[in-house]
């Protein structure tokens, strides 16, 4: 199966890896190991190996399960060829279900797991308009088709197969199947584009035989093992802010890397010497710097097939000899004491399986600050008079219980200012210079205005100055979860005059600006899960006619994302219905007008306030 665990932490260079003798158990990992092996009616289910050492079957499926997800908080989502089950809720129809021409292949879970996206393929290999990538929201079990496959005989052919989601949450990486090769592609929810990776000289990234992709744990790096069609092998890392830098791991003869995993400051991989007969597997870390260092080896992974390591580097398991009949390999289970990689049995049962990956970590307390945070790829804003270039960054942290706020701070500051203030557990981080690596880091701020510890430090680098700004001028599709809007600096589009792409102020009153925004009472169209009513209301604009993008940035947000609205309409007059407003609450309706990359804000209208009806 395709590499979806993207969070494998090592915290420190492994020193040369020991076998010891093998004990069983599976206490001190901290995390519950998942898997999939057939149950006693030979029926491929998911199981689970608890710390205690105990198995839990996890689905309860007449037909075999094909794929699954593991969530932060162990929530499992998983498909059979015919069906969909989140948390325990399965779905049969809606979205590609609706197709009987379609089967189910692959699922991954938002970051926030208020969403989930699927890959849909042609049972029997018949084109259907259904087939590609589809995307669940868990709020209104609405489906969205994201990206269609296309079966053709050609250079356009793309088929998707398998899928991760970035735990950046504006990013999927999907494996699909093109005319002459297997290979990667990088999705954008921000712009809607999907990216197919070609390094010179190889092709397409070849996904056939043990290469593998995979995030770097900030999503900001890309990290392929390949093999391609040469007498050696390579893996390389991409940087996917300014989609050039591109980093080999190896390129020594018959010696092929394999299962590049992210760590917290670089990439261990796997290097399998197929020359010299070789039954051990090297195990090596690459650092983002490129300094290589040999971390020792593993016996009998050779021929692994699958790698699941835990989030802080303590549990590895790897499969390898492979039954074609039960589509199951033999696992081998290592967990690092002192630095030493001791090799321990499994349960019996779970000898054989296929598809291994760690749960989160179950050990550590809740934090008392900052631990986890997030943050999306630069995102080009504006170009100011002098000709430089200005990004902005989203972010988002996990929640700190008794907090009244969070302080971002980051070296170099960002015009004179070296910290920002945020209500929420997200802020986006605007005009950050090209060219320029910003290191950030965000505390929990107490209610009498203290600062408590900060979070580990982030490293934002921002595309060169010479880049090539491409704007693509696809569709924006529906903004992922795992970040939010709520902006800890002004963005482009406010009231107040803002430099545009060529540096000139914009305001109300621009010609690219919308005009005559108006909005209806809101009417209640449902209630929420927990019964309070939701609202909904009519807003319209005129259009400057030079553009058929925009934004309706709602405040306070009504998604649990705080992205806004986004509309694509040609017509003079654009009307749209904002849903899920909460009873009693006054909101900031405001329109942008936006360029067609899906990003740039080019002009915002004045604000339109409405209130809804008082909560019963």
């Amino acid at each position: 199966m395709f590499l979806r665990k993207y969070g494998a932490v090592l915290g420190c260079v492994l020193a040369l890896l020991t076998f010891l003798p093998v004990t069983q158990a599976l206490e001190g990992v901290g995390a519950e190991l998942y898997y999939r092996a057939p149950d006693a009616n030979g029926v491929l289910q998911v199981f689970r190996i608890k710390t205690d050492n105990t198995i839990e079957q996890v689905s309860q499926e007449t037909s075999s399960v094909v794929a699954y997800d593991v969530a932060y908080d162990n929530t499992v989502a998983y498909v059979t060829a015919r069906s969909l089950n989140l948390d325990g809720v399965t779905f049969t129809n809606g979205g590609p279900l609706d197709s009987q021409n379609l089967n189910l292949n692959d699922v991954a879970w938002s970051p926030d797991k208020s969403q989930a996206v699927v890959v849909a393929i042609s049972a029997n290999e018949a084109a259907d308009p259904s087939e590609g990538v589809w995307l669940l929201d868990m709020n209104n079990q609405n489906w969205t088709l994201l990206l269609n496959s296309v079966r053709t005989n050609d250079a356009s052919k793309t088929i998707y197969r398998e899928v991760t989601w970035a735990k950046s949450g504006d990013r999927l990486l999907l494996e699909a199947l093109f005319f002459e090769s297997n290979g990667i592609v990088r999705y954008n929810f921000f712009t809607g584009r999907a990216y197919a990776y070609n390094i010179a000289n190889t092709g397409n990234i070849n996904e056939n035989g043990y290469s593998r992709g995979a995030f770097s744990l900030d999503g900001t790096d890309l990290i392929i093992s390949d093999v391609p069609l040469a007498p050696t092998g390579d893996g390389f890392i991409i940087d996917v802010n300014d989609k050039s830098r591109i980093v080999p791991m190896t390129g020594e003869a018959a010696r092929y890397v394999s299962h590049a995993f992210p760590i917290h400051n670089g990439v261990a991989y796997f290097i399998r010497d197929f020359g010299n007969n070789i039954t051990t597997s090297e195990v090596w870390q690459l650092g983002f710097d490129g300094t290589r260092t040999a971390l020792g080896s593993i016996p009998n992974a050779d021929l692994a097939e699958e790698v699941a390591w835990t989030s802080d580097g303590v549990g590895l398991v790897y499969l390898n000899a492979f039954d074609d009949t039960t589509n199951t390999g033999t696992a081998h289970y290592f967990v690092r004491v002192d630095d030493i990689m001791q090799e321990r049995a499994l349960p019996e049962q779970a000898s054989r399986m296929v598809d291994p990956q760690w749960g989160p970590d179950l050990t550590s307390p809740a934090p008392a600050t900052v631990k986890t945070a997030v943050f999306t790829e630069p995102l080009f804003d504006y170009r100011s008079a002098e000709g430089t270039s200005f990004y902005s960054v989203r972010l988002q942290w996990n929640e700190v219980a008794g907090s009244a706020g969070y302080r971002l701070s980051i070296e170099p500051a960002i015009e004179a200012q070296n910290s920002f203030d945020s209500s929420t557990v997200a802020a986006q981080l605007g005009r950050m210079a090209c060219g320029t690596t910003f290191n950030v880091s965000i505390a929990a701020v107490g209610a009498d205005g203290s600062a408590g510890e900060s979070s580990p430090t982030m490293t934002i680098t921002t595309p060169p100055c010479d880049a090539e700004i491409v704007l693509p001028v696809n569709t924006p599709a529906p903004v992922a979860a795992g970040d939010s809007g709520v902006t800890a600096t002004e963005e482009p589009g406010d009231s107040e005059a803002q430099p545009t792409a060529e540096g000139t102020p914009i305001n109300p009153d621009d010609p690219n600006a919308p005009k005559s925004v108006t909005a209806a009472e809101p009417q209640q169209i449902g209630t929420f899960a927990d019964g309070r009513p939701s609202y909904g209301v009519d807003i319209s604009w005129a259009s400057p006619g030079t553009t058929t993008f925009f934004y309706v940035q709602v405040d306070p947000p009504n998604n649990p994302n705080g992205f806004p609205t986004v509309v694509n309409a040609s017509d003079p007059t654009v009307a749209v219905k904002i849903v899920d407003l909460e009873c009693g609450t006054e909101y900031s309706l405001r329109v942008e007008s936006v360029a067609t990359d899906g990003i740039t804000v080019l002009a915002s209208a004045l604000p339109v306030s409405v209130t809804t009806p008082a909560c019963p």
